[in-house]
């Protein structure tokens, strides 16, 4: 939990940094800030030591505390605390790059990272609430674990709130909670997918998707809504999964639709990932991609087939959610106390072309 100077130091830095006070502007008197924050002197003293440390105030004997001009200011600025990042994978497939957005932009400002991963598990997510509720960190980045699910560890995530630390969401919403967050578009993404292949002309689809987070879903939902809106006749299939199934039950459901005489000619995968391992199940059933067999992904993860095809993918932002995670996180331990929230982000999808979609009119 943050302390009472740390409080009310981030809240008089959001002043500045807003243009609340411009430069050489004199600072609420210390019987003011008391009466504002509703603190000892001690408290707001060791704030104003603190902001004159960083070089973002400075004193005038029986004056006061003035505002440091902006050329000056924050002139070796110490850090302001750590940030956890909490998610259900962290050493591969987009996390890493996910991840590094966030630290580039968190060390600019002075802030600390630590990492922590649930890997899906609610189980996992629940100890992990409890150990930052016990050992509080300036603020939590989370990315709820089995989010398709009602949120299975609600009562951590609201007494991390009500202890005071800032929380915000990716890659998924927390319910109703008071959390913004940075999300894909994934209905949109998961529509877009689809329509990609209908427009080269492919009729009959095979969806595979992850049905325990809310991405799954949403890109379910997208393959779906674009068959529906679709003139004419098409044949669909879906596989779905979750975190616990295992890759060889996956590759059996697989292998039973592409073996079929009717079987799909374009596939709408749930991720890069997911779209390699149908790619191996085809190669295994004599098909090459994209000639027999076309493949859409998402995420854009950069990955190519083992023939050496580049995926065609749904872009994910990765780096740039990192950078706008931590970049919102800032703002919000900035912001003066009760503050309005930050809106959450939605990023829209794009079509990334690779090698793997055929068009089956050429």
């Amino acid at each position: 939990m943050e302390k009472k100077y740390q409080a009310v130091t981030a809240a008089i830095r959001g002043w500045i940094a807003d243009g609340q006070y411009g430069d050489d502007a004199q600072l609420p008197t210390e019987s003011a800030l008391m009466q504002q924050f509703a603190v000892s002197r001690h408290t707001i003293r060791k704030a104003l030591a603190e902001l004159e440390a960083a070089a973002w105030v400075y004193r005038v004997q029986g004056a006061g505390s003035f505002v440091t001009p902006k050329a000056k200011r924050g002139a070796g600025q110490p850090a302001q605390g750590t940030v956890a990042v909490i998610a259900t994978y962290l050493n591969d497939y987009i996390f890493p790059a996910i991840i590094e957005g966030v630290e580039q932009t968190l060390s600019a400002s002075g802030v600390a990272l630590m990492l922590a991963s649930t890997r899906n598990d609610p189980a996992l997510e629940a100890q992990t609430l409890a150990r930052f509720l016990a050992n509080p960190v300036s603020g939590l980045i989370i990315e709820p674990s089995q989010s398709a699910f009602e949120l299975a560890n609600r009562d951590g995530y609201r007494k991390l709130l009500e202890a005071g630390v800032p929380m915000l969401t990716i890659n998924a919403r927390a319910a109703d909670l008071p959390v913004p967050a940075l999300v894909m578009d994934d209905a949109a993404g998961g529509r877009l997918a689809t329509e990609y292949v209908l427009a080269r002309h492919h009729r009959r689809l095979l969806g595979v998707f992850k049905t325990d987070d809310q991405q799954g879903i949403d890109r379910m939902n997208g393959f779906v809504t674009a068959l529906q809106r679709m003139s004419g006749s098409t044949a669909a299939s879906l596989v779905t999964y979750r975190t616990e199934t295992a890759p060889a039950t996956l590759e059996a459901q697989l292998t039973a639709v592409l073996a079929r005489p009717d079987r799909p000619t374009a596939v709408v995968c749930y991720n890069d990932t997911v779209a390699l391992r149908v790619a191996t199940v085809a190669q295994g059933l004599g098909l090459t991609v994209p000639a027999d067999l076309s493949l859409i992904g998402f995420d854009n993860a950069g990955l190519a087939t083992a023939t050496g095809e580049q995926l065609t993918s749904i872009d994910h932002p990765k780096a740039q959610m990192g950078q706008d995670a931590a970049a919102m996180m800032l703002s919000m331990l900035a912001a003066a106390p009760k503050a309005a929230l930050p809106q959450s982000r939605v990023y829209a999808p794009v079509v990334v072309p690779g090698d793997t979609v055929r068009d089956l009119a050429e």
